[in-house]
């Protein structure tokens, strides 16, 4: 059944489960144990009756066919005979009561299993909510900033990028339309955690975004579901709240090999929750939302694999906030903030310089065996015995609750948004390749100019547009919401390029490249130090290493095609 603990559990562990539920703060639940465990009694007892009245029915059975072919030697033994019958009879008509009261108790107790909480782990802390969920780390320095922080939507309504009022004259409160590079920056997140997650060993999945009802009771409690799930009228199918529901509802009845374990599976798809009594849905904002979109981890393992799978995914989360710059800290939930399948959870709350704060950005909880028991999961061990195996989930990245973390820790002064710090750093991984699609496999046609006075060498992509500061370090890589969004740049800054003609001759320089609508549009290299060609030497063609960051080690080669002596280079060619 759809239980949470088994009921030879309880059975068995009386007073652990009654523990279980005061470490819960669910004391009005205490008497469902000995209630559950009665009922089962009195289940059993039926069971026993009923399986002695099955055996004593064959046996009369074959009483009654004998004594009616003696009867028609001896008529006397028709009264037998029929004495017998009776028996059958009022025996048959007991076990029918004994059936009808067998389904009564299996549905009163499967009712009160559903609500008798997963036993926590040992390790959780306890406390009645989430005011007592406890701080176990911080990553990366939360800072506050010496200019003030405007609420997330006006950022992002300074870029045009989201427009509540529609959204709530189309669709009522906790909707939005996000638009322009707003909504580019949220498909790039989704992009970046879809590869983070691929890059760990995971499978990328799309489920389906509807599921039947037993699988929603499958994966989550009543009190849950009621919360948060939106049923569609007349049919057997609820949206889903997250992709962890259809995920692990993908294996709903399945008898899985130990071989296959364990599956680890990373799955985008959007969310659509109620968020009944939940506090938030009124402001105004993109926190606490009916539709948001989410990619999400996902593991099915052996039961003995699942706590370290679990400290696994929760530093991923820090792994991913932390390579966008963005300060995190880990929460351990207390044991009154647990959900009731939950075996272990902690959420990973991201730094807010505005509101002074930390706030939740990613939720990893180890559900032990309770989802495999309620969805009927098994797994076939190699010694062919059957066991439930362990369920885990933690949120990738979920914007556009994200999008407040990464646009408020990345604000400058100005107003704009910082992509990539000037030193090159990964303040936005996802900047070029996610955000403005630059594929540095592909070739560009571009016109190309080369100046050179002295030792100094300067090329330029038209249109001509100077890039370099005075001190010859490159802009960073901002949003600027002064300028149009075609005319946005990115920059790869703080680079290495070494330039080595036909005759081996270097230079060491640094390379701005400027993205205009997704291609590259233009670059300058400065090249210091540059020797002269010598006499008598026609050049055919040079190589400019690229290389990024501090890591001089590896790089993009740039080829520049020479058509005369003058250092007029034609087009231009990257590779990897």
């Amino acid at each position: 059944g759809q239980t949470m603990l088994d009921i030879k559990f309880i059975r068995e562990n009386p007073d652990a489960v009654k523990e279980n539920i005061r470490k819960k703060f669910q004391n009005a639940k205490l008497p469902l144990v000995d209630e559950v465990i009665a009922l089962d009694a009195e289940k059993r007892a039926a069971e026993n009756e009923g399986n002695d009245l099955r055996a004593q029915r064959n046996k009369l059975s074959k009483q009654v066919g004998m004594l009616m072919g003696q009867a028609k030697k001896d008529p006397s033994k028709l009264e037998e005979a029929e004495a017998v019958k009776a028996q059958v009879k009022a025996d048959a008509d007991r076990l029918a009561q004994l059936e009808e009261m067998e389904e009564k108790l299996s549905q009163q107790i499967h009712h009160i299993l559903l609500v008798i909480p997963q036993m926590i782990d040992p390790s959780v802390p306890i406390g009645k909510d989430d005011s007592c969920n406890v701080e176990v780390e911080r990553f990366g320095e939360a800072t506050v900033r010496a200019f003030d922080i405007p609420y997330h939507t006006d950022i992002m309504e300074r870029f045009d990028g989201i427009d509540l009022d529609a959204a709530g004259r189309v669709s009522g409160n906790g909707f939005y339309y996000l638009m322009g590079d707003i909504a580019r920056l949220h498909e790039a997140v989704l992009a970046y955690g879809r590869d983070f997650m691929i890059n760990k060993g995971f499978t990328y999945c799309i489920p389906p975004f509807m599921i039947h009802g037993s699988v929603v009771e499958g994966v989550m409690s009543q009190t849950d579901m009621d919360a948060m799930m939106y049923k569609i009228e007349g049919e057997d199918l609820y949206l889903i709240g997250t992709s962890e529901h259809s995920m692990i509802g993908k294996f709903i009845d399945q008898i899985i090999p130990e071989s296959s374990l364990p599956y680890t599976l990373t799955s985008y798809s959007p969310c659509f929750r109620k968020e009944k009594g939940a506090h938030g849905i009124e402001e105004r904002g993109v926190y606490r939302i009916h539709q948001f979109e989410k990619q999400e981890m996902i593991v099915v393992c052996k039961p003995e694999d699942s706590k370290e799978w679990y400290e696994k995914m929760w530093k991923w989360s820090v792994e991913l906030f932390r390579s966008l710059d963005i300060p995190v800290r880990q929460l351990e939930c207390c044991s009154g903030d647990l959900a009731d399948l939950k075996v272990k959870s902690c959420d990973i709350e991201a730094w807010s310089p505005r509101q002074k704060k930390y706030f939740e950005v990613c939720s990893c909880s180890n559900l032990g065996d309770a989802q495999a028991r309620r969805l009927k999961i098994r797994v076939k061990g190699e010694d062919g015995k059957m066991y439930l195996p362990h369920t885990l989930n933690n949120t990738v990245v979920a914007p556009p609750r994200m999008l407040i973390a990464f646009l408020e820790n990345n604000l400058q002064a100005d107003g704009s948004v910082l992509l990539v710090d000037e030193y090159g750093n990964t303040a936005y991984t996802v900047g070029v390749p996610y955000l403005y699609d630059a594929d540095y496999n592909v070739s560009y046609d571009v016109a190309v100019t080369v100046e050179q006075t002295g030792s100094v060498c300067r090329i330029t992509y038209a249109p001509n547009r100077e890039w370099l500061d005075d001190t010859n370090r490159a802009y960073p890589v901002v949003l600027d919401p002064t300028v149009t969004s075609s005319e946005y740049y990115a920059n790869i800054v703080d680079t290495y390029v070494t330039q080595a003609d036909s005759n081996n001759h270097s230079a060491e320089g640094n390379l701005v490249v400027g993205i205009k609508s997704g291609k590259l549009n233009r670059a300058f290299i400065k090249i210091t130090n540059l020797p002269a060609v010598p006499a008598g030497v026609t050049p055919t063609s040079a190589q400019l290493l690229i290389k990024h960051g501090a890591n001089t080690t590896t790089g993009r080669t740039m080829t520049l095609y020479r058509v005369n002596s003058s250092w007029n280079p034609g087009s231009i060619t990257y590779s990897n």
